[in-house]
């Protein structure tokens, strides 16, 4: 049974990922200059483009931090780009979650001093080479000056750039390595990939995530955030606390689908064939990457892997 359960998502879910990009996102083309800098504010930037995360810049007289650094591929890329903004040293740089496409340029900026902070799940999930077979998705491990030099799995908070941001670890969500970073100074969160745009999300049930997490890390920046907040999602344009009240509503409404299911006694060939997210796909990244996320939530809340 296991097998044939597996089968479907392999259907469903293998045509959209390609080698080397992050699981739930389909590639740009490439054009130059990739990366778009968006003004959130003084001394705070949003590095956007493409298909790996966004990053945040946070600068100061004491120094530059980063949230998050793409991915190997394209580091180079933002590395030319943060040195074309001129501002002072990176001196701090903190990854949302351990996927490759927001750790890229960690080495990069470690190897110049930078402290590289994450969730503890972060580093230990970095050292770990695999694939996950029912994905075709290899995961590289990462190099010693990739991982973060300080972890945490409590809420911290950094003085630095000239303004206090505070680490929030997220229940397991997108995975069970997830942080925001909320500057309440500039009204601005970074959700990581808890929240994105241009795709359903993608839920890491290999490394920790689950549906009722993400909900429920969903609720806690809800909470945090004021109508007037800017939201940093983990891909896609900066967005706000209504589009993030939407994106939770989504959630649940596919968590309810899923119940009535199981209640139903529906395999997962029979739950697709029921068009789950139908009454999402059209605001929310389309019927493949609905499919794609109903079948991995219906696995996690069925016990499959």
């Amino acid at each position: 049974m296991r097998i044939a359960y597996l089968i479907v998502p392999l259907a469903l879910v293998v045509l959209a990922f390609s080698s080397g990009t992050e699981l739930g996102r389909v590639p740009a083309p490439r054009a130059v200059p990739l990366l778009e800098t968006v003004k959130l504010g003084p001394g705070l930037r949003m590095l956007t483009g493409g298909a790996d995360g966004n990053v945040l810049v946070v600068s100061g007289d004491d120094g530059t931090l980063l949230i998050d650094a793409r991915s190997p591929d394209t580091a180079e890329e933002l590395i030319v780009v943060v040195d074309a903004l001129d501002l002072p040293p990176v001196r701090w740089l903190v990854n949302t979650h351990f996927h490759e496409d927001h750790r890229g340029a960690n080495a990069h900026y470690a190897g110049q001093g930078a402290l590289v902070i994450a969730h503890a799940e972060a580093r230990r999930l970095m050292q770990v080479g695999e694939t996950v077979e029912a994905l075709g998705w290899t995961l590289n491990a990462a190099s010693a000056e990739t991982l973060p030099y300080m972890t945490t799995t409590a809420p911290m908070t950094l003085h630095v750039a000239g303004r206090d941001l505070e680490l929030l670890p997220l229940p397991p969500g997108h995975t069970s390595s997830d942080l925001a970073v909320i500057i309440e100074s500039a009204d601005v969160i970074h959700t990581g990939d808890q929240f994105e745009l241009g795709s359903f999300p993608f839920l890491d049930i290999w490394h920790g995530g689950t549906l009722n997490g993400l909900i429920a890390g969903v609720d806690q920046l809800i909470e945090l955030a004021g109508e007037d907040t800017v939201i940093a999602p983990g891909h896609g344009p900066a967005s706000n606390r209504a589009k993030l009240i939407a994106y939770r509503n989504m959630l649940v409404g596919v968590s309810e689908t899923i119940d009535d299911a199981v209640d139903n006694d529906f395999d997962l060939p029979q739950f697709i064939a029921s068009k789950p997210t139908e009454p999402w796909n059209d605001r929310w990244g389309g019927v493949q990457s609905g499919q794609r996320f109903a079948a991995i939530a219906f696995l996690e809340a069925t016990g499959q892997r």
